[in-house]
């Protein structure tokens, strides 16, 4: 088979392999949002029915109960009271007989587990992944297995649509229904929401760990970058440090050639590092100046100090 001849049956896998996984892709997403849909409104109607019936029945055999002891005992309430009870039960009685209430939340109640049992075949399907490796027919074959799987779901689907048949039907469940698909479960309208939440909640933490790790990373590499430009100063700094001392040793070799006698590093000691200028001598002690003497004239007859000039 020629090189051309390969490359066109592998563009044909390729492009047979791209619609069954977008067919799959596809069924898997609609099952989702159509179990999810009717889970909700079967749960819906059946909350609002099991909250009907359950006073109505009770209200019915309490009415039911002080009508026998009635009938038993004339004088347990007095007429015109048992003659209003009568007709409140009458009344309540005859509604619950029309709109059946217990019938329809025992019957609600009975399609939300088919559509759970469906939820749970479809979770088990979702989460048996399948590796594609290649573009080979095995690969094919198994993705063809798959929809078929997601097709039989779908066909039961349909079948529990068609028998809830018309009796289920009820406008004020419907409106309540779409009220709360519209507030208050409106993040979990899919039947895989909740799991799909925590698998976010879960790349989340990832992608945060990572970020971290990165950051982490980031200023481990920031540090060595310094250290090394700061390595790379301080070794220029001792190279331009030798430089000069080997210039200075040089100079000094060449001063020390003109007077043997002098030893180069006595010079460069003396050059490298001056000595302190020599502090001037201190001042001589001054003198005390010598006692005075004194004379006597003879004639004049007058003492006076006489000080040495």
């Amino acid at each position: 088979m020629s090189p051309q001849t390969q490359e066109e049956a592998r563009k044909q896998r390729q492009s047979l392999m791209d619609e069954q996984i977008g067919k799959l892709e596809f069924l898997m997403k609609k099952i989702d949002r159509d179990i999810g849909y009717n889970f909700w409104k079967k749960y819906v109607a059946s909350a609002f029915w099991s909250q009907i019936s359950t006073p109505i029945n009770l209200v019915i055999t309490f009415l039911t109960a002080i009508t026998t002891a009635q009938a038993q005992s004339p004088d347990l309430i007095p007429q015109t009271v048992f003659s209003q009870l009568a007709i409140v039960s009458l009344i309540i009685t005859t509604l619950n007989t029309f709109f059946r209430p217990h019938t329809q939340f025992a019957t609600n109640t009975e399609f939300l587990q088919k559509w759970n049992d469906i939820g749970i075949r479809f979770e088990k399907e979702y989460y048996d992944k399948i590796i594609i490796q290649s573009l080979s027919e095995d690969d094919i074959k198994t993705i063809k297995e798959k929809i078929k799987k997601y097709e039989q779901i779908q066909d039961d689907m349909n079948v529990v649509r068609k028998s809830e048949g018309t009796n289920t039907v009820n406008f004020l469940t419907d409106l309540l229904f779409l009220l709360c698909y519209s507030t208050c479960i409106r993040k979990y309208k899919r039947w895989l929401s909740h799991d799909q939440k925590i698998a976010n909640e879960m790349d989340e933490e990832t992608t945060k760990k990572h970020t971290n790790e990165s950051k982490q990373v980031i200023t481990q590499e920031r540090i060595n970058s310094d250290l090394r430009v700061t390595m790379t100063e301080i070794k220029r700094g001792e190279e331009y440090a030798l430089k000069r001392i080997h210039e200075r040793y040089d100079e000094l070799e060449k001063t020390s050639r003109k007077d043997p006698q002098q030893n180069i590093f006595d010079l460069f000691d003396e050059k490298r590092i001056p000595s302190e200028p020599a502090s001037p001598p201190p001042p001589p002690p001054t003198q005390p100046p010598p006692p005075p003497t004194f004379t006597i004239d003879q004639n004049v007859q007058i003492v006076q100090p006489v000080q040495d000039v």
